[in-house]
């Protein structure tokens, strides 16, 4: 065997021996996750594992570590989508996904109110004529803005 050819399945094998470690302390409670992310050199890779194990543990806090604002975001989203909980999406910095959650709130619930705090106009209008299409209420199609919407939300409802 080529001397770069052990050396590739030494690095494998130890590789291997790493990871089995890190197997067996992550269950044993020896190791955090954060642990293992705090140890992480890149900051995207960083920022991933973080994002990884608040979905591991189903652990808000893992997204306050995130520093991509993008990440920490998306972080944030996901557990406000779980948790039906609007007061999580208030932690969301990006004005975008702040109001994707607040539509994908006010629909999940059914609550109309909550769309008239999202900027976005193509999302409020979404979340307007979700909301009347499913609650069969033609008075919600006013509010929206966009004449095509709002012809098919009365359309429908007709």
């Amino acid at each position: 065997m080529s001397e770069n050819r052990i050396f590739i399945l030494w690095i494998v094998y130890m590789g291997f021996i790493v990871l089995v470690l890190l197997f067996i302390g992550l269950m044993s409670g020896f190791i955090e996750l954060s642990d293992i992310c705090e140890a992480t050199i890149l900051k995207d890779a960083k920022d991933y594992c973080y994002f990884l194990s608040s979905k591991i543990k189903n652990d808000i806090g893992y997204c306050r570590a995130i520093e991509n604002e993008f990440y920490r975001d998306e972080c944030y989203l996901s557990f406000a989508k779980l948790m039906n909980n609007l007061s999580i999406c208030n932690l969301i910095q990006m004005r975008l996904k702040k109001d994707e959650c607040y539509r994908d709130i006010a629909i999940t619930n059914g609550d109309y109110r909550i769309c008239k705090e999202i900027g976005y106009y193509l999302y409020r209008d979404f979340c307007y004529f979700r909301i009347a299409i499913r609650d069969n209420n033609s008075e919600l199609c006013h509010n929206i803005l966009d004449e095509n919407l709002k012809k098919r939300c009365h359309e429908e409802l007709s």
